[in-house]
């Protein structure tokens, strides 16, 4: 391999020797250090090798003198092939034209790809990228991968991971989210229990303040549970961060409606593809009139030019592909539509409360007579609706837990 790309750089002629003294001939180029390479003989008649542009002067000079004739039958590689380009102006311009756009459209960020299946998410991290200048035509060395990554977890909290790959022209963002954690008052700050919820107390315990209900009570939502001013006989008053659980049964209400009558969309056969061509981020159409269906589906395959790995071009071929279809109305079991509702609402409250702090529950369904069926559902659950609030300055000022007892009392 390395020997034929050494004889195409420095060129090669292929001659013919022909006469009665090639024998003598070969051994004058031998003694002379003159290298025929792949030497073939053909018959007695004549034979074929060949030798460097440089030697062939050489070699015919001893070809005389040892009564043969040489002549040439092919003549190759770069040199010769670049004394051909001469004449060629406009092909040697085009081919240097051709490879610095290559080498151009290779050093550009041609194709990001979001890993984000949700259209709203895709959106926003499209936005944060433009924020952060990167853009489809983009300078490859202008995008640095990690910090992309420090500077975008740096602005957005909702970003818990933000990873960026180059390979070739083409990028691939996937990020992972944030669980936000629960709202805490500061332990360093005074604050009140309120109810979150209206409900009926079946167990509290109190850690640090002063309760201003009791088991058994119920309370209404935003009602003042644990009052983190405590009565003190020295300072009249001491302002703490109230802690409790109270467990109280509560009440959920939700409802779901659906026909029983739906549309189904059932497909005919009849498919008809079109093609556009995207080029630069610009769509071109390649034909003239849209699907002649009524109703129909469209799926969008785009294929893209690629040189090689993963350097993409500007350049893809989208293909259309609509199926027909005809909406055709089909009337539902009843049963079957008030069970799935059921189950909706049931599944809906465990990921609320969670399935061990289910009471009860029952449904009541209603029928009017268009068709829709709706289902209502009433639970009881156990929930801790302890809810922290911070106290101000003024409200230090006006709190009065006797007060608040009395009037619960």
């Amino acid at each position: 391999m390395l020997n034929y790309l050494f004889h195409f750089l420095t060129g090669y002629v292929i001659i013919k020797i022909e006469g009665h003294g090639i024998e003598n001939f070969l051994n004058a180029c031998a003694k002379e250090n003159i290298k025929i390479h792949g030497l073939k003989r053909h018959g007695r008649e004549y034979a074929t090798g060949e030798i460097y542009p440089s030697v062939y002067h050489r070699a015919k000079l001893y070809a005389r003198d040892n009564k043969c004739k040489i002549s040439v039958v092919h003549r190759g590689g770069m040199p010769f092939a670049l004394r051909r380009m001469k004449k060629r102006k406009t092909l040697c311009i085009g081919f240097i034209v051709a490879l610095f756009l290559l080498m151009w459209l290779c050093s550009r960020i041609w194709v990001i790809d979001i890993l984000e299946t949700d259209p709203e998410r895709c959106g926003k991290i499209a936005m944060v990228l433009q924020e952060n200048n990167i853009v489809t035509g983009m300078p490859r060395h202008s995008l640095k991968p990690f910090e992309l990554q420090q500077e975008v977890l740096a602005t957005h909290d909702e970003y818990s991971w933000f990873w960026v790959e180059l390979k070739g022209t083409h990028v691939s963002v996937d990020v992972r989210y944030r669980t936000p954690p629960p709202e805490i008052v500061d332990e360093d700050k005074t604050c009140n229990l309120i109810a979150s919820k209206s409900g009926l107390i079946t167990h509290m315990i109190v850690r640090m303040g002063q309760p201003a209900v009791k088991e058994g009570s119920a309370v209404k939502e935003g009602q003042l549970l644990v009052s983190g001013v405590v009565p003190n006989s020295v300072v009249g008053a001491l302002y703490v961060h109230s802690d409790a659980d109270i467990i109280a049964k509560t009440t959920h209400t939700a409802s779901l409606s659906e026909n029983i009558t739906i549309i189904r969309r059932i497909k005919t056969g009849n498919i008809t593809k079109k093609y556009s061509m995207v080029l630069f981020g610009k769509n071109f159409n390649l034909f003239l009139k849209a699907p002649g269906y009524k109703h129909y589906n469209g799926i969008v395959h785009e294929k893209r030019l690629k040189l090689f790995g993963d350097y993409f071009m500007p350049v893809s071929l989208r293909t259309c592909e609509y199926s027909e279809i005809v909406p055709t109305p089909t009337v539902r079991d009843k049963t079957t539509v008030e069970e799935s509702l059921k189950t909706r609402l049931r599944e809906d409250l465990e990921i609320s409360v969670g399935a061990k702090n289910i009471l009860s529950f029952n449904f009541e369904t209603q029928a009017s007579p268009d068709g829709t069926v709706t289902v209502t559902m009433r639970a009881e659950c156990l929930e801790n609706i302890v809810n922290p609030v911070e106290i101000t300055f003024s409200g230090k000022q006006t709190e009065n837990p006797s007060t608040s007892e009395e009037n619960e009392e």
